[in-house]
C-alpha cells in the first residue's frame, strides 16, 4: 500500500474575489468531509445557522479557525482505538468518548494534547502553532531530563542544527527507489525535513517556556 498526501487547503473559500474575508451568512457554507471532522462548533452552526444579530456576525474563517485541530485529533484517536465490537467501526464513535479508550502505551503528554485538541470549546483548544511544537518535542526532543535552563535549550538547538547539517540528504529532489529500501529512505528524508522545520522555527526561550509549561514525558 502506498500512502499519498494530497492538498490540505480549505474546501470552502474563506476569501472573496477581492481578497476580503467572506462573511458567514448561510448555513450551506458549513460542511465536513467525514464525521470525525464535524467539530462541535460546526454542528452548532449547521443547526442554528449564522448569527441573526448584525453585531454578532463573524467571518467564515472564524467558524473553521479551530475545527481542523479537532479533526486531526479525532482522526488520530480513531486510528489508535480498537472498535468496541466486531461490527462497530471506530470512525463511528464520538471522538470525545474515544479518549477514554486510548491504549495504555500512549504517552501522558500525547494523551493530554489530544484531550485539549478535542475540547468542545474552540477557544479552549491550543493554538495550532503550540500544538505543532508540542508534537515536535515528542518526536525529536529534547528529553525532559536534558533541560535545566534556557541555556540548555540553546545548546540543544545548536547541537541539533549541527547534526542536521552533517546528515543532510544528498538530493532532496531525487525520487527514492521503489520497495522497502525506498520507503525507509523517504521516511528518513521526511524526518530530516520535519526536524529542520522544528529547529528553525523555535527559539531557546520558546523551547524553555514550552518545556516548563507542559513538562513533556
Amino acid at each position: 500500500m502506498r500512502v499519498t498526501l494530497g492538498g490540505f487547503e480549505h474546501a470552502a473559500l474563506m476569501l472573496d474575489q477581492g481578497g476580503a474575508p467572506r462573511p458567514f451568512d448561510d448555513v450551506t457554507q458549513i460542511g465536513a468531509g467525514n464525521p470525525l471532522a464535524r467539530a462541535p462548533e460546526l454542528i452548532k452552526h449547521t443547526i442554528h445557522g449564522p448569527p441573526q444579530i448584525w453585531e454578532h456576525r463573524i467571518p467564515l474563517s472564524a467558524v473553521y479557525a479551530s475545527s481542523d485541530l479537532y479533526a486531526v485529533a479525532a482522526t488520530i484517536c480513531s486510528l489508535l482505538v480498537t472498535p468496541s465490537s466486531q461490527s462497530e467501526q471506530a470512525i463511528g464513535d464520538d471522538p470525545s468518548e474515544l479518549l477514554s479508550r486510548l491504549p495504555d502505551w500512549l504517552s501522558p503528554a500525547l494523551s493530554a494534547l489530544l484531550k485539549e485538541m478535542l475540547n468542545p470549546s474552540p477557544e479552549k483548544r491550543p493554538p495550532i502553532r503550540a500544538a505543532l511544537l508540542r508534537v515536535a518535542m515528542l518526536l525529536f526532543g529534547p528529553h525532559p531530563d536534558e533541560m535545566k535552563s534556557q541555556l540548555d535549550c540553546e545548546m540543544w538547538l545548536t547541537s541539533q542544527a549541527m547534526r542536521l547539517l552533517l546528515s543532510t540528504p544528498t538530493d532532496q529532489h531525487e525520487k527514492p527507489m521503489p520497495g522497502m529500501h525506498g520507503c525507509r529512505e523517504a521516511q528518513d528524508r521526511l524526518d530530516w525535513v520535519l526536524c529542520r522545520d522544528y529547529i528553525l522555527n523555535i527559539t531557546p526561550l520558546q523551547l524553555w517556556q514550552l518545556y516548563q509549561k507542559y513538562q513533556m514525558t
